[in-house]
């Protein structure tokens, strides 16, 4: 029996040193990684998460291997646009370690990577009180080039909501701390991001300023890239400030041999306020690309309206819009495909964790419960040697009944709470598409419903009042009839069978004009009433024979029929 206790306790220890071993190999691991990371860090980022799938990390090594993660995207970043390998809630679980036992400089590092994950995810609000967490705990370091990159993440998150006084003050800041810590690269791009907020709001002459400020510092950098960024901005400067011809030509001699398209698309932008079409569409035609077909599409329709060539324009609106619709869907596509890979992976990271945490645990309590036992047979084998083997015989038996009960009921609770998770997210994501699509179709009926030839008509009248000089004639009535048909089926199928009048009377012609939300001057002009007054009431006795309330548009009445 003593030889049983000390194989107990000796597998005790070695679950102990087992786990100990883990930790301390993933250690050694990332000390390694940490060596390659300025000069190769796609393979360490692969490297890091291969990590995450096979190790058994204890809590400390769990959020320096998060930290790792965070450093090593910022190095691919350099290079080219790089996702997020973690969700935010592995990131709040990092962050979470530190704010426990970590420096006031690890603690706003974290935060730096928790508020870009919670960006992405499009968590505004979250994302800026991280990073105003992380400026506090900065603030009690020396780590001023940290500093800066919080403020300006915060001050892109504020320009981007509008809010253009805050994110010039922190843009600023952001230049003053790059300025301490000697970075003078970064401390000139904050200053040209602060170019951007003045130019929101119009103040030309402020923007110029700073901007010169930006450039003379690039200058003392000696970085080609930043001075021949700067000095292309220069050409958005002067063109918002109307200096139209140093604009072209500050752009034109600033251009970026590795991405050109942007001051491409700057330059046409200089022609067509310059009335310079042909010149305009020659810079158009430059950057033309697979990546930028709906800037290109855009500035066609900008050119050809301002030329006066209509048909053409309309033409590469429809183009635009048709892009930007299969964009936009291409664009949730992949979003939705990133977030479910960072999910998938993040719970078979957990499910990993979990199933060798229980595995370790469950181990553990067996060999506590069996030291625990061992020693009691021991003290009652001295009083009565019979009555403990019949009382062993019965524990073990007990014991055994318990645990596979125990185990076949987690096994159980598993496999149903799984599959009710998994129908719940199921249902969520359904629920989410179809509202989308609703949403999108609607949005489609009434855009093509205002873009036909009596639409156009109705919504110039609309912007325009009697201004328009527009009519519509019996024809136009008819044509809108048959487009609203078309388009809201059973909405007209509802309303032909509550109003009894000809279709030529002016409540039959209102509940028409109703699709575009329009107002009582409008209908009244267009259905050659009085006043508003008559349109008042001519709605007044519509809206009784339709069985709409008066807190209700009938707008958006007759377009929720479809």
């Amino acid at each position: 029996m003593r030889r049983i206790y000390i194989g107990w306790i000796g597998a005790f220890i070695g679950m102990l040193f087992f786990h100990s071993c883990d930790s301390h190999r993933a250690n050694r691991e990332m000390k390694q990684i940490e060596t390659m990371m300025k000069e190769h860090p796609d393979s360490a980022r692969a490297m890091l998460e291969n990590m995450g799938a096979h190790h058994l990390m204890n809590e400390k090594s769990y959020a320096h291997w998060c930290m790792l993660l965070g450093r090593v995207r910022d190095e691919q970043q350099k290079a080219k646009r790089a996702n997020n390998p973690l969700s935010t809630r592995q990131w709040l679980k990092a962050q979470a370690y530190y704010d426990r036992k970590g420096t006031p400089q690890e603690r706003a590092e974290i935060r730096l990577y928790t508020g870009r994950s919670q960006k992405d995810d499009g968590d505004y609000d979250a994302a800026v009180n991280t990073y105003k967490d992380g400026l506090l705990f900065v603030a009690k370091t020396d780590d001023y080039s940290l500093a800066g990159y919080l403020s300006s993440y915060l001050a892109d998150l504020y320009l981007e909501k509008g809010l253009y006084d805050r994110a010039f003050e922190k843009y600023n800041e952001a230049a003053g701390f790059h300025a301490r810590s000697g970075n003078i690269r970064s401390q000139a791009l904050a200053l040209r991001d602060a170019v951007y907020c003045y130019l929101e709001e119009g103040r030309t002459t402020e923007a110029l300023s700073v901007l010169q400020k930006a450039d003379s510092i690039a200058g003392l950098a000696g970085d080609s890239i930043v001075i021949r960024a700067i000095s292309a901005d220069f050409g958005v400067v002067y063109r918002e400030m109307g200096r139209l011809d140093e604009a072209e030509t500050s752009l034109s001699t600033h251009l970026d041999d590795n991405d050109p398209w942007p001051t491409y698309f700057a330059l046409a932008d200089v022609c067509i306020r310059k009335k310079e079409y042909t010149k305009a569409r020659e810079y158009v035609e430059k950057a033309i690309s697979e990546n930028t077909k709906g800037e290109v599409f855009r500035l066609h329709f900008l050119i050809e309206k301002a030329d006066g060539n209509y048909r053409k324009a309309i033409d590469y609106l429809e183009q635009y819009i048709d892009y930007l619709d299969s964009t936009y869907a291409e664009q949730n596509r992949s979003h939705v495909y990133e977030v479910e890979q960072r999910y998938d992976k993040s719970q078979l990271e957990n499910e990993n964790i979990r199933l060798q945490v229980a595995i370790l645990y469950r181990t553990l309590a067996i060999i506590i419960l069996s030291v625990c036992a061992a020693i009691g047979i021991l003290l009652f084998r001295r009083v009565q040697k019979l009555r403990l083997d019949r009382q062993q015989e019965a524990l073990q038996q007990k014991e055994n009944e318990i645990r596979f009960l125990t185990i076949e009921l987690n096994k159980m609770k598993s496999a149903l709470n799984e599959r009710q998770d998994s129908e719940v997210n199921a249902y969520k994501v359904q629920r989410e598409k179809i509202i989308s699509l609703e949403k999108a179709l609607a949005e489609k009926k009434e855009l093509i419903l205002q873009s036909s030839t009596v639409g156009k008509k109705v919504v110039r009248v609309i912007r325009q009042g009697a201004a328009a000089k527009v009519s519509l004639s019996a024809r136009d009535w008819t044509a809108l009839e048959g487009d609203i048909k078309s388009l809201y089926p059973q909405a007209y199928a509802f309303f032909t069978g509550k109003i009894k009048t000809q279709k030529s009377s002016a409540p039959w012609k209102l509940c028409l004009l109703s699709f575009f939300n329009s107002d009582t001057k409008v209908e009244a002009f267009l259905l050659g009433l009085t006043d508003d007054i008559a349109a008042r009431q001519c709605r007044y006795r519509l809206r009784k024979n339709l069985g709409v309330d008066g807190s209700q548009s009938l707008a958006i009445f007759l377009r929720s029929l479809g």
